[in-house]
């Protein structure tokens, strides 16, 4: 839908000549919709599970995996604390939106790696304690 509105808006500013809105903020608005389809479509993972030792994940438009062993930490997001950070040695961190049983999924990490480091992020914590169903499958 914003990326439809950019197209739009350029549109608009090529065929009216430059009138409202300014060519610059048609742009802006555009790159604006690139950062965030970057990050929601190859970033965030929408769907993560550890299954024999290995952590799992999948995006939009791409997967991995990685050894448990390979995890460092898991941390929130330090701008967001609906997001959990799966840090990990030698590729980039893993990124995962939380959900109502997010931490039954990190209980499981932290059965088979009680040495790792685990916080979760005032969100999460929150979430938990709300009344509703789990959005966590097993």
């Amino acid at each position: 839908m914003f990326a439809g509105g950019g197209v739009v808006l350029v549109a608009h500013e090529l065929t009216t000549g430059g009138k409202d809105p300014p060519l610059s903020f048609a742009l802006l608005w555009l790159a604006g919709v690139a950062w965030v389809a970057y990050w929601l479509l190859l970033r965030v993972a929408f769907a993560i599970e550890l299954r024999d030792g290995q952590l799992r994940w999948e995006t939009p438009l791409r997967r991995g995996s990685s050894p448990l062993s390979a995890v460092t930490r898991i941390r929130p997001m330090r701008w967001g604390s609906n997001v959990e950070v799966f840090e990990l040695r030698d590729s980039r961190p893993v990124l995962v939106m939380v959900t109502k049983g997010f931490s039954r999924f990190l209980d499981d990490v932290a059965e088979q790696r009680p040495d790792l480091e685990v916080r979760l992020g005032l969100y999460s914590r929150v979430l938990q304690r709300l009344p509703g169903p789990s959005g966590w499958q097993d």
